[in-house]
């Protein structure tokens, strides 16, 4: 067996150990047993190999013999077909490895010249693999090759419970688009999931490099010889791809349409009580709180940025870094610093402004972004759109906290927003509203609001103008929603702007009830209606509790462990900018209630997090988007409207700004 050691240098060795990715904690993963893998095959059956029918031989092809692979992970199971063929060549692999020793590895069962097994033959050859399988697993340094990940369909995500369960994954051919030569064949590692698909370099890849999002216009398509296509009319995309066998190319897109047809996002316009043309179907089991006016709307705000356990998605219309979201004769806690402590944790903030006109908007988004971003690298930032977009603005106020509560409404992280019931009109000591934040448009524009703390108007003779709005506090699946439509805008405007240091992002899943009937395990040859065996259920439990230690990490879409301990200062220069001179020392934000304690655990996928000090309701997410902020015209806001002026039967309340 020395004949197949390779030269291939201990530094060019990758090492890959799938049972925990980088900066990911037991708590976030799917239940399983770090030593524990079973490798079972437990049948094998003939099929046709239709590459060569156009032989003048074998005018039908030719046969071949192919295993199922059942690989059982702690509680997560999944399956592989693999030919005889691909067993050798795994064993030659691990073989021509510098890390591992040749004469540890199993023998693998003898190879013949037969492309198929008789059935005399099959219980033989069956458990001739599956002792070798289970012998190489059980080798520790074999289960951290690539290889092996490779043969069991296994990559770093696929057990990350926040992302959905464990369903097909491999390398695909992707078409690149080019302007010139018709693109290339990229060599990709697809990973497809409940809600959308994404790809990576290899296996052992840490950050996506593209996302497809499914949605109610997608389809999936086999072209000619090995080619099949995922096309959404919705997003203009398409997926030109090429797989690496005939039975790979029947494979994908069966297991595609198999999951996608079982997502409540492609489903959506199949609703008897119809859903508005919205992107989201209508959820059960939510509860939404209405916020009145800024002072509770930013402390709320606040309460659960301070308890983000893994990342905070804010788009906003306009933002002002230092605003203080909570304000009293104590002392008061602002914005930026609530995003500097919770990056030192280990949370993962994005946010994206609306980029507008200077000379029709004095919002300085420039500002607010260089702000953010020098405050610490877990802070990343996109101004959206560009110049060639006039007439329209992205005029959303949402925030959403590790994808299980979010704030959406009217309000803006912004300053003149804070007020209460009282909507006092003076404020001659400046102890509620500072500088700029004490103004009235009626009497002054903003402008310079890069600094903040001058006065723009004079207090002692001017009364500011009353801020009233209302926002909704959010919990359950619909929370989920916003974070889709969120990571749907934030990866559309990151390639649009070309933002290439900026990440990726992952929608989490919604609800695995829809799938909690796919059968574990397939059946062969694979038709339409058994196309769904490449589709695991979840586990019953996946709720982990255990002290968790702050890990820093580049990988924005996995949920961040738990941070006990000292906060680091806030950085002199940009506590400078924040705390005027004369301001009081920093009080402690009020003490969470019971229902925001528990906003940053990482609860099971199927168990939305709910308030139970607020009743159920049916909610869905509603929104207005265009082409230019990445998809065909979406107007179910205005449909709902429509709808619900149509229907009142007493009384209708039109309030505006």
């Amino acid at each position: 067996m020395e004949r197949f050691r390779s030269t291939v240098s201990a530094a060019s060795v990758k090492q890959f150990d799938w049972t925990k990715p980088p900066g990911v904690t037991d708590a976030q993963l799917l239940p399983v047993v770090a030593e524990h893998l079973d490798v079972v095959i437990k049948s094998a059956t003939n099929v046709t190999d239709f590459s060569l029918r156009n032989s003048l031989k074998r005018p039908q092809g030719s046969p071949y013999t192919v295993y199922t692979v059942h690989c059982q992970y702690g509680e997560v199971s999944w399956v592989v077909v693999r030919r005889f063929n691909e067993f050798y060549d795994l064993y030659k692999q691990l073989a021509h490895r510098s890390d591992i020793d040749v004469n540890s590895l199993p023998s693998p069962p003898e190879k013949t010249w037969f492309r198929s097994v008789k059935a005399s033959l099959v219980s033989k050859r069956v458990a001739q693999l599956t002792k070798f399988m289970q012998a190489l697993v059980s080798i520790s340094s074999v289960r951290q090759c690539p290889v092996v990940a490779e043969f069991l369909e296994v990559s770093y995500y696929s057990f990350v419970k926040e992302l959905g369960i464990k369903a097909k994954e491999g390398y695909i051919y992707k078409k690149s688009k080019r302007l010139l030569l018709g693109g290339s064949w990229k060599r990709r590692w697809f990973m497809l999931k409940e809600n959308f698909i994404c790809w990576f370099r290899d296996p052992c890849e840490h950050t996506p490099k593209g996302v497809f999002l499914f949605d109610s216009t997608m389809t999936v398509a086999r072209s000619r010889r090995k080619r099949f296509t995922v096309h959404s009319s919705n997003q203009n995309v398409t997926l030109e791809l090429k797989a690496e066998s005939y039975r790979y190319a029947e494979e994908w897109p069966q297991a595609i349409a198999a999951l996608a047809s079982r997502s409540s996002y492609v489903t959506v316009t199949n609703q008897n009580h119809g859903s508005f043309g919205s992107f989201a179907p209508v959820r059960f089991g939510c509860s939404a709180m209405p916020l009145v006016d800024g002072k509770e709307t930013l402390q709320r705000i606040a309460q659960s940025i301070q308890g983000a356990r893994s990342q905070i998605f804010i788009a906003g219309w306009w933002i002002t870094p230092n605003l203080a979201l909570i304000r009293d004769g104590n002392g008061r806690v602002t914005l930026d610093e609530l995003l500097y402590n919770a990056a030192c944790r280990g949370v993962q903030i994005f946010v994206l402004l609306f980029k507008e006109i200077p000379l029709a908007l004095p919002l300085d988004s420039l500002y607010t972004k260089t702000a953010l971003m020098k405050l610490h690298p877990n802070i990343h930032v996109i101004r959206h759109p560009g110049a060639n977009v006039v007439y329209w603005s992205h005029h959303e106020k949402l925030i959403v906290v590790d994808q299980q509560v979010a704030y959406v409404g009217g309000i803006d992280l912004a300053l003149g927003r804070f007020d209460d019931s009282d909507h006092a009109l003076t404020d001659p000591t400046a102890s509620i509203w500072k500088g700029k934040d004490y103004y009235n448009p009626r009497i002054q524009d903003l402008k310079d609001v890069n600094d903040p703390w001058t006065d723009l108007i004079d207090r002692r003779i001017k009364c500011r103008m009353p801020w009233h709005d209302v926002h909704v506090e959010l919990k359950g699946e619909s929370v989920r929603d916003l974070a889709r439509h969120f990571v749907q805008r934030w990866n559309h405007d990151k390639a649009d702007k070309g933002e290439s240091e900026q990440v990726l992002l992952l929608p989490h899943t919604v609800s695995s009830q829809h799938v909690s009937n796919v059968p574990s395990f397939p059946q062969w040859p694979l038709t339409t209606s058994v196309a769904s065996q490449y589709i695991s259920p979840p586990a019953a439990s996946m709720v982990h509790t255990r002290n968790l230690v702050i890990q820093h990490h580049a990988h924005p879409y996995i949920p961040s462990p738990v941070y006990h301990g000292p906060l680091p200062p806030l950085p002199a220069a940009v506590a400078a900018a924040s705390v005027p001179a004369n301001q009081m020392p920093l009080i402690p934000i009020p003490a969470m209630t019971s229902s925001h304690a528990n906003q940053g655990q990482f609860n099971s996928p199927s168990l939305p997090l709910v308030d139970s000090s607020t009743p159920p309701c049916y909610c869905q997410v509603v929104r207005s988007m265009g082409s230019w902020s990445g998809i065909k015209t979406e107007s179910s806001v205005q449909n709902a409207y429509i709808a619900s002026i149509e229907s009142a039967q007493y009384f209708i309340y039109i309030e505006n700004q």
